[in-house]
């Protein structure tokens, strides 16, 4: 058993069990934004090659 200060409160109970889950959350957050904006470069990079082959060859994609 822990050592405590005094009685602890629930809502500081319930507090505590919220906020030390930030940091799987954020870092899951952090690999979904990764994974969000690496999909969203390799599609802009492939929809600007095709437009730039289309131009060379004269015509407009």
């Amino acid at each position: 058993m822990s050592a405590r200060r005094g009685p602890e409160r629930p809502s500081a109970r319930a507090s505590r069990r919220r906020c030390s889950k930030t940091i799987p959350i954020f870092t899951l957050v952090l690999l979904m934004y990764l994974v969000m904006s690496l999909v969203l470069t390799i599609g802009m990079r492939l929809l600007e090659r095709r437009a730039s082959a289309g131009l060379a060859r004269g015509k407009a994609a």
